[in-house]
C-alpha cells in the first residue's frame, strides 16, 4: 500500500500514530469518499483534483500535510513504516457472546410475526395488560388472577417470573388512578410459537397517573420487556405464564 502526492498533500493510509502531530491533518479526514473512491476535493484546501485514495481503504486514510521543509528522507522513512505496518496481521475480532437480560431467560429464537400472526396474539396481549392496568389502579390482584388463574402460581421474583402480584402491591403506595399502556412503544412484539403455543416478547411503556403530596398530578412507570406465555384454549390464546426481563 503506497501514498499518493497531491497538490500539497498526501493520502496515506491511517497508521497515523506513527507520524509527527504536527505532520497531521485532523480536519481532513477520508470519510467520505465517492463511490469510485475521489476525495471531495476543496481547491481552497490546494487538493489537485483527480486525486484518488485507494478504493477499498478509503476510510482508513488521513490526509497528511506534507510540510515544505520535510525532507524526501524523511518522507521516505514514513513510507517505508507505513509499509511495514501494513502487513502486520489484524488481531482476530473474538466470538459474540450471548448476554442474557436481567434474567436467566436469554432472548433467542424470537422473530417479528407475520401480520396474520400479529392479528392473531395481540388481542390477547392488550386484554393481559388491560386486566393487569385495572388490577394496578383498583389494588387488587384478583381482578387478574380472574382472568388468569395460573398467574398466581410459580411466582419467583428474582427472575422475574408472575410477578404481578408484587408489582401491583409495590404500586399501591403511590395510589394510581389511571394508567396507559402501550406494549409496542419501543418496539413491535417479537414471537416464538409451536405446537398451539406461544411466547411473545414485549418491549413497551407502562405509565400511571397519581396525585402527588402537592395535589399535583404525575405520572410513575416506564419502560419495560415482558414476555408472555400463551397457549391456545377453548379457541382462544390463554396466558398462563409471564417473565418479567425488564431488569433490575
Amino acid at each position: 500500500m503506497s501514498g499518493k502526492l497531491c497538490g500539497s498533500k498526501l493520502v496515506l493510509p491511517k497508521w497515523h500514530c506513527l507520524l509527527p502531530a504536527r505532520w497531521i491533518d485532523w480536519t481532513s479526514r477520508v470519510d467520505h469518499l465517492s463511490p469510485t473512491g475521489a476525495y471531495p476535493f476543496h481547491p481552497q484546501q490546494g487538493v489537485a483534483q483527480g486525486c484518488y485514495a485507494n478504493p477499498s481503504r478509503r476510510a482508513d486514510a488521513l490526509i497528511i500535510k506534507v510540510s515544505s521543509t520535510m525532507k524526501a528522507k524523511q518522507l521516505l522513512t514514513i513510507l517505508v513504516a507505513v509499509l511495514l505496518a501494513s502487513c502486520m496481521p489484524a488481531a482476530a475480532n473474538p466470538a459474540p457472546t450471548e448476554i442474557p437480560i436481567a434474567t436467566s431467560t436469554t432472548i433467542v429464537g424470537f422473530t417479528e410475526p407475520d401480520p396474520g400472526t400479529w392479528a392473531m396474539l395481540m388481542p390477547a396481549v392488550r386484554e393481559y395488560f388491560y386486566y393487569r392496568k385495572k388490577a394496578v389502579i383498583t389494588g387488587n390482584v384478583e381482578i387478574l388472577w380472574a382472568h388468569y388463574p395460573e398467574l398466581k402460581n410459580g411466582a419467583d421474583l428474582s427472575n422475574g417470573i408472575n410477578k404481578e402480584e408484587f408489582f401491583i402491591n409495590n404500586m399501591q403506595g403511590l395510589k394510581p388512578f389511571d394508567g396507559n399502556i402501550d406494549p409496542e412503544s419501543y418496539e413491535k412484539i417479537k414471537v416464538k410459537a409451536s405446537n398451539g403455543e406461544a411466547e411473545v416478547l414485549t418491549h413497551g411503556m407502562e405509565l400511571y397517573l397519581y396525585a402527588d403530596g402537592a395535589g399535583k398530578f404525575d405520572e410513575t412507570g416506564g419502560e419495560f420487556k415482558i414476555i408472555i406465555f400463551m397457549k391456545r384454549q377453548n379457541k382462544q390464546w390463554a396466558v398462563y405464564k409471564t417473565d418479567d426481563i425488564s431488569g433490575p
